[in-house]
């Protein structure tokens, strides 16, 4: 981490068991399961809308959920 100069936020940092889960990123780690927080798919699901409200073509819409 200190590679990345990444600290830690007093306000927002509580360290405990990682056995019960943490937030890190925007994905949720428990000891056998990965997932995105609630709120990264819901800001993907608002992208989306956005582009197809626009009318953007499908294969924009795909190479900005890959990142491009």
């Amino acid at each position: 981490m200190a590679d990345w100069q990444v600290v830690f936020h007093p306000d927002k940092t509580f360290i405990g068991r990682i056995s019960r889960g943490f937030n890190f990123w925007e994905y949720r780690f428990a000891p056998k399961d990965l997932w995105m927080v609630r709120v990264t798919v819901e800001r993907m699901i608002e992208g989306i809308s956005r582009f197809d409200e626009r009318g953007a073509a499908a294969s924009r819409i795909r190479d900005a959920l890959a990142g491009g």
